[in-house]
């Protein structure tokens, strides 16, 4: 698992069975690492690519009794290739720049984050407790996370939480200006990530868990090719 331990050290856990955040009447139950083992980006790489994601200091995997719905999906860099919607969205775009920039927890982000969750989750606990997710959510005292702004006219407009593990990226989450809906920005920074996994000279992006039946987490299906873990490995994943 990493130079100073190997997976019989690692222990998993079962969460309690709880009501499914993405699809009505399902309960949820997720396959939980060790909080207490020394997690680090290496040993994260092996688990990222056995189907598990971060959420904060948490490393985890749905583990459903009666629902595999959540698909874990990856993305090669150097096959994909963009639908027509996503050349015209990179087109559209091209006066947006972006750069990567260390972790922080600062006003401008915290302002644009709080927009964000006022605008997506309006009735979640997220939106009342913005700077407190914000810091438990995507910030990890253990992961090699990367912040990759996106400004217009020097303007942040939207920030995507990416994690580094040895040969790819793991997009954790993206919140940008609610306003600019029309510019497709989740769609735009998710094309930028895979040019950042080829500046980097890695080869997968980790787009999480797609759900084919919760429209909010569909969308991940329309980067292809990609490659989808069933059963254990990984699948290709070439029409649309």
């Amino acid at each position: 698992m990493s130079k100073r331990s190997n997976c019989d050290r690692l222990h998993f856990y079962q969460t309690v069975e709880q009501p499914c955040a993405y699809l009505p009447d399902q309960r949820a139950t997720n396959t939980l690492a060790d909080p207490g083992w020394p997690m680090d980006a290496s040993a994260f790489g092996v688990l990222l690519a056995n189907g598990f994601r971060r959420s904060g200091d948490n490393v985890y995997r749905p583990q459903c009794a009666n629902c595999q719905a959540c698909v874990p999906v990856r993305v090669r860099a150097d096959t994909f290739t963009p639908s027509r919607n996503q050349r015209r969205t990179a087109r559209a775009n091209t006066e947006i720049s972006h750069q990567l920039v260390e972790p922080s927890v600062n006003s401008e982000y915290l302002a644009l984050y709080q927009r964000y969750v006022d605008s997506r989750h309006p009735t979640s606990e997220m939106k009342n407790n913005a700077e407190e997710t914000f810091r438990h959510f995507l910030i990890s005292s253990w992961s090699r996370t990367l912040f990759i702004e996106y400004r217009l006219a020097g303007r942040l407009i939207a920030v995507a939480v990416t994690d580094q593990v040895p040969n790819a990226l793991s997009a954790v989450y993206t919140f940008f200006d609610p306003s600019l809906a029309s510019r497709s920005l989740g769609r735009l920074t998710i094309l930028r990530q895979l040019e950042v996994v080829s500046s980097l000279e890695l080869s997968w992006l980790y787009l999480g868990y797609s759900i084919a039946a919760c429209q909010n987490m569909a969308y991940k299906s329309g980067y292809l090719p990609q490659q989808h873990f069933i059963a254990g490995a990984w699948r290709d994943v070439t029409t649309r």
